[in-house]
C-alpha cells in the first residue's frame, strides 16, 4: 500500500457492488501540499537556540562593558564614551528575548527580522568604533587592551549569530508566504 504525507479528499464513495465481499473503490485527489512539520520544529528549535546564544552574548557584553568602565576613564576610549558594550549588550538581549516570544506568537516574525537587522547595523558601528580605538592606541596598558580585544571578539560573535538568525528568519518568512498562497 502506498504511503503519502499529502492531504487527500475523497471524491466519490460509491460501492461498485452490493456484496459485502466486494472491495470498496475510492478515488483520492490532492487538495493542498502541506509543509514538512519536522523541518518546522527543527527551524523553531534553531531559532530558540540562536536566541538563547544572543541573550548570553549580550549579558557577557554588558559585563565586559562594566569591566571597561571600571578600569578606564571615559575620555580614553570611544567604546566607553558611547557606552558601546552596554548598548549592544542590551540590544542583543532584547533580540534574544523576542526570538523566544516569536516561537509562541508567530506574528512577531517581521518585528524580529527588523530587530535583528538593527542589531547588525549597530554591531557594525560598534566594531568600527572599537577598531578606531585600536588604531589610535587608546589603551596604554596591556590588560585594558585585552579587555577591548575581548569586546571586539564578542561583537564578532554577536554579529555572526545575528546574521545567521536573520537569514533563517527570512527563509522562514519566505516559506510561510509560499505556503499561504
Amino acid at each position: 500500500m502506498a504511503c503519502s504525507h499529502l492531504r487527500m479528499v475523497i471524491q466519490d464513495e460509491k460501492k461498485p457492488c452490493d456484496d459485502h465481499e466486494c472491495p470498496q473503490v475510492v478515488e483520492y485527489r490532492v487538495t493542498r501540499v502541506l509543509g514538512d512539520d519536522s523541518q518546522s520544529v527543527r527551524d523553531r528549535s534553531l531559532i530558540a537556540l540562536l536566541g538563547c546564544l544572543q541573550v548570553f552574548s549580550g549579558l557577557l557584553s554588558v559585563g565586559i562593558g562594566f569591566m571597561l568602565a571600571i578600569s578606564l576613564e571615559m575620555k580614553h576610549s570611544l567604546v566607553l564614551l558611547f557606552r558601546v558594550s552596554h548598548f549592544t549588550g542590551m540590544l542583543f538581549i532584547v533580540a534574544g528575548v523576542v526570538s523566544f516570544v516569536q516561537l509562541r506568537f508567530s506574528r512577531l516574525l517581521p518585528v524580529l527580522i527588523g530587530i535583528n537587522r538593527g542589531c547588525i547595523v549597530i554591531g557594525l558601528v560598534a566594531v568600527l568604533l572599537t577598531v578606531i580605538d585600536f588604531a589610535y592606541g587608546c589603551c596604554e596598558d596591556e590588560e585594558n587592551l585585552k579587555i577591548e580585544a575581548l569586546e571586539l571578539s564578542m561583537l564578532g560573535l554577536q554579529l555572526i549569530l545575528t546574521v545567521t538568525l536573520t537569514v533563517i528568519l527570512c527563509l522562514e518568512k519566505r516559506k510561510s508566504i509560499l505556503l499561504n498562497d
